[in-house]
């Protein structure tokens, strides 16, 4: 599942440990806006832009933002449905069974990641791109995915958002 050790530039599906990002919730909505509690987490995430995304261009950041998804334990229910399981850990868009089709699975690596964890597509943070943010990513990635679980990381992204998978089916 990943590529040991990783490279040397920050990929779309690397996994950062121990990064604190902003959480808003308890978000209550008013006539023209909203307000809410703004928290900080710590832990585990994924990096979700686009690879040509995380370079500087002249110095300068290309995008304004950069994605990430927060990695959290498998949930409970889904251990207790083994099936379920079975499909999710393929990592495979399968529209006919899409009970867990915004879940990316995360294996377990020694000394990283300390128990199979989850990206939940759904649930996407977009961070203020700069210089010390790409290089703070970087410094702090621990795991790269290989080519070809990258690549299934990217077909769920494609069904998450709604876009057409571009892909031949079985090619990957």
């Amino acid at each position: 599942m990943y590529q040991m050790p990783p490279g040397t530039v920050l990929c779309q599906g690397d996994v950062v440990t121990d990064f604190a990002y902003p959480v808003l919730s308890n978000v209550q909505f008013r006539k023209s806006d909203f307000v809410g509690e703004l928290r900080i987490k710590t832990g585990p995430l994924a990096i979700v832009s686009h690879d040509c995304d995380l370079e500087l261009y002249e110095g300068v950041p290309k995008r304004i933002a950069i994605q990430v998804c927060p990695l959290n334990p498998i949930p409970r229910q889904l251990l207790l449905d083994k099936e379920a399981l079975e499909r999710l850990k393929s990592n495979r868009v399968a529209p006919d069974t899409p009970e867990y089709i915004n879940l990316f699975f995360f294996q377990a690596c020694a000394g990283i990641l300390e128990e199979d964890m989850v990206a939940d597509l759904s649930v996407i943070h977009s961070l203020p791109s700069s210089p010390a943010l790409l290089r703070r990513l970087l410094d702090q990635r621990r795991l790269e995915l290989t080519r070809e679980i990258q690549m299934l990381f990217q077909e769920k992204l494609m069904y998450q958002y709604g876009r057409e998978r571009t892909r031949e089916e079985g090619k990957v």
